[in-house]
């Protein structure tokens, strides 16, 4: 009896979902076959008004790109008259490879539920500008931090003259041995991995271009995307757009930053 209730509330789940067909038919917006909003849209910034006209919100959907692999989507809410914008996330658990698609999903399956076949949802609106929130300051400066972390450690490098031999072995002064580093591909020959050495050959990091279940210094990893794991424990972010891999060490922005953040770590 329980089993058969789940299967009829999936069921039902499953029904409601695939039933928010929300799409745009010239200036309109419609929701299952029927108008609930018209819209205007420049610059990617879409312009919400009611059947009547009325203006009632701005929505600028954005795609942050963290990495080759990870990327995400928020959205710029503003008032009609300008005097308000947050920014925000809005989630939806239907995807789409059109943003304008997925911004009309999210709005209508996420937490913010702005399309509904009553119209345009006004509370929502005063709820979302009521917020305060501001995802895009927060994600434009964990990525300046970033951009200001990878500087110091290009900076740590060249104080320490370390740089690299054609064997792959990383040098102080051009003369004293302190690791090495190895690139190379996955088992399914697609994504890269670099691993570092110390200078007993003991392997102390590994960075994944995009791996599952990774098994690392007695740890298990369920996905490593774009990911230097020492084996202190620390873990860093580097973007695979730093990897000049068909080009010497010493020209390869990833292979300095893993040797750097290896170094700092004193495991080098």
């Amino acid at each position: 009896m329980i089993k058969k209730s789940i299967s009829i509330i999936s069921v039902l789940s499953a029904s409601l979902f695939f039933a928010q067909d929300i799409k745009t038919k010239k200036d309109k917006i419609t929701l299952n076959d029927k108008e609930i909003a018209k819209f205007t849209e420049t610059k990617k910034v879409y312009t919400i008004y009611d059947l009547d006209g009325k203006e009632l919100v701005k929505i600028k959907p954005n795609l942050h790109v963290f990495n080759e692999n990870r990327r995400t989507i928020y959205y710029e809410v503003t008032s009609p008259d300008n005097s308000q914008s947050v920014s925000l996330y809005n989630k939806g658990e239907k995807g789409s490879i059109s943003l304008e698609k997925k911004f009309l999903y999210d709005f209508t399956l996420g937490e913010y539920k702005l399309f509904t076949e009553s119209g345009v949802d006004q509370s929502v609106i005063d709820t979302m500008l009521a917020s305060n929130l501001n995802v895009k300051a927060e994600l434009e400066g964990k990525a300046e931090e970033l951009r200001g972390e990878e500087d110091k450690m290009f900076d740590l490098l060249k104080a320490s003259k370390i740089d690299f031999n054609d064997k792959g072995e990383i040098l102080v002064n051009r003369s004293k041995k302190i690791g090495s580093i190895v690139r190379k591909k996955n088992q399914n020959g697609i994504s890269l991995i670099y691993e570092i050495y110390n200078k007993n050959g003991d392997l102390i990091g590994k960075w994944y271009e995009l791996e599952s279940n990774v098994l690392f210094n007695g740890q298990k990893y369920p996905s490593v995307n774009n990911e230097l794991l020492l084996t202190n424990g620390k873990n860093y972010s580097i973007s695979k757009s730093r990897s000049n891999a068909g080009m010497s060490l010493s020209m390869d922005k990833l292979a300095q930053l893993i040797t750097a953040y290896a170094f700092n770590e004193q495991l080098l």
